[in-house]
């Protein structure tokens, strides 16, 4: 080899070295981290990362926060492995995709492609999923929106001082290993939420007044705020949310609300308006009557005058009449009357209308009654212990409109012409919910009336439609949504959505629950319901 040649081989070896040097540099240049940092230090940074491309603090631009999301995600996921960091140190990105590719290729299901081996995020097997699922499925789940007190699919129950809100439970996440032990040994309750960046969405889901508790476990006087927070968290268990965070272990969290000094509380409303400094006495009856104070009340005081116009309006809507002695609205009345605010009305007759505790044929107190015979003054009393759990339940069964109640065990019917323009089914005048199986000929009965069956007590009606009758169905749907097998409507909101990415039937279950907690992203509907028919027999 000549001196040129060895001259041109020199140089490009250090082309490839700087080449490579930059290359292997891009994952800790994602982070913010440098070759030297701790793992500590590295689930630190991804972390506080994480917080910012949370899914529900970039709604506006979800694509972008999507796509760093799963940039930072693959790299904390080489970053956080010794062996994938010592691979990528040395090879670069392209060396840890082979070896994951090796791995791989003796695992049966395994990952084709590398960086999240498990996880299904990279190349090409994300699929056009939403954020939130990523999101979802990189933490383990939690997830937000409301919650209805639980799925009812049998999931398994989680640590004790990890429920969501209505004890809803998370999965295993990547931080597991992670939780503080002072927070296991000081907030003993089970209805205190532990507030991190995994449990985010509860909180800017919210749907009822949350107190959050700031902390660092070497606060002077946090024996003292952990016994007021473990009273209050049973005061206050399904009327409004009491959550901790721990700032000297979660400071990505603590930093984002600007938080200086501990312990120090938040109130944040359930309107999703601006939170606020706790400035009033701590202790936990005081900041209980705070937070009724700021709960919205929906509950009307009924006496012998204004009992017929309280029967009369929302005609509608079912009534539920609270008997009590007490002279103010309990709070966790009003927590329901918000929580059913347009399906139940809500009315209290108090000890005193001596007239109508005796029309009502009441001899006892508190006693929660359900008006199924109004004529007559007469309904259905709730015997159970008055828990938030407890009374959802029973509620639940009343909460559809007086002559519109959801499908009965089993029952599926088939939406025509004249069942959507006689009976008004899931037009602009149903605020019942509507699950649609739009078929050509026949639909899988036996599947729809295990939905119907198992829906049965949500406000969710189970339907199918015939396509060789109506050729123009599809036309009241976006052009993107042609062919779909499965559609929710929500008539009187004029708003679908498409289950068109649907795999398989239990994935319908879920997407059903999660609406009926609040989530899910729903279309305009272009136009009313298209019952045109194909012969004119028909």
């Amino acid at each position: 080899m000549g001196q040129n040649e060895i001259k041109l081989f020199k140089i490009l070896f250090l082309l490839f070295l700087i080449h490579f040097c930059a290359t292997a540099e891009d994952y800790y240049k994602t982070l913010g981290v440098s070759r030297n940092d701790t793992p500590k230090e590295i689930r630190k940074a991804f972390k506080k990362l994480s917080l910012k491309w949370h899914p529900d603090k970039n709604k506006k631009n979800p694509e972008v926060a999507k796509n760093m999301f799963i940039k930072i995600a693959n790299a904390y996921e080489v970053l956080s492995d010794p062996k994938k960091k010592e691979i990528y140190d040395h090879q670069g990105e392209e060396g840890v995709n082979d070896h994951v590719t090796r791995e791989n290729s003796g695992q049966q299901g395994g990952a084709q492609h590398g960086g999240f081996g498990g996880f299904d995020f990279g190349g090409n097997n994300f699929g056009g999923g939403s954020f939130e699922d990523i999101f979802s499925q990189f933490f383990g789940g939690g997830g937000g929106g409301g919650s209805r007190g639980g799925s009812r699919r049998g999931k398994g129950k989680g640590k004790k001082g990890k429920k969501g809100k209505g004890g809803k439970q998370r999965g295993r996440s990547i931080f597991e290993d992670d939780e503080d032990e002072f927070q296991k040994g000081h907030f003993t309750n089970e209805n205190i939420v532990t507030l991190n960046v995994e449990t985010m969405s509860d909180l800017m889901n919210r749907r009822e007044h949350w107190f959050v508790l700031f902390y660092k476990s070497n606060d002077r006087q946090i024996n003292e705020y952990a016994q007021m927070w473990n009273t209050l968290a049973d005061k206050a268990n399904g009327i409004f949310t009491v959550s901790t965070v721990d700032c000297s272990f979660d400071s990505d969290v603590c930093e984002e609300y600007h938080i200086q000094t501990t312990p120090i509380v938040l109130y944040f409303p359930d309107s999703l308006e601006e939170e606020e400094v706790y400035k009033g006495i701590k202790t936990a009856d005081a900041i209980f009557k705070f937070a009724t104070t700021k709960m919205q009340d929906f509950v009307r005081v009924i006496n012998s005058d204004n009992l017929e116009n309280f029967i009369i309006e929302n005609a509608n809507e079912t009534k539920v009449i609270l008997f009590t002695q007490r002279k103010t609205t309990p709070p966790l009345l009003k927590a329901l009357s918000k929580y059913f605010k347009n399906k139940l009305n809500f009315g209290e007759i108090r000890e005193t209308e001596k007239e109508l505790v005796k029309k009502f044929g009441i001899d006892r107190f508190p006693l929660l009654m359900v008006l199924t015979d109004p004529d007559n003054l007469r309904g259905v009393s709730y015997d159970g212990p008055l828990t938030r759990k407890e009374l959802d339940v029973f509620l639940k069964d009343y909460a559809y409109p007086i002559g519109g109640r959801g499908a009965k065990k089993g029952e599926v019917k088939e939406l025509d012409k004249l069942l959507y323009t006689s009976s008004k089914k899931c037009g602009e005048k149903d605020s019942i919910t509507c699950f649609i199986n739009l078929v050509r000929t026949k639909p899988d009965i036996k599947f729809l009336k295990k939905l119907a069956d198992e829906f049965r007590k949500d406000p969710i009606n189970i339907y199918y439609v015939v396509l060789d009758k109506y050729k123009n169905f599809y036309s009241a749907f976006d052009t993107a949504d042609d062919g779909v097998e499965y559609i929710i409507l929500k008539g009187k909101r004029k708003k679908y959505m498409s289950l068109k990415n649907i795999k398989n039937k239990d994935d319908i279950y879920n997407t059903i629950e999660h609406i009926l907690d609040g989530g899910g992203k729903f279309k305009k509907l272009r136009k009313s319901l298209n019952f045109v028919n194909v012969r004119s027999d028909l």
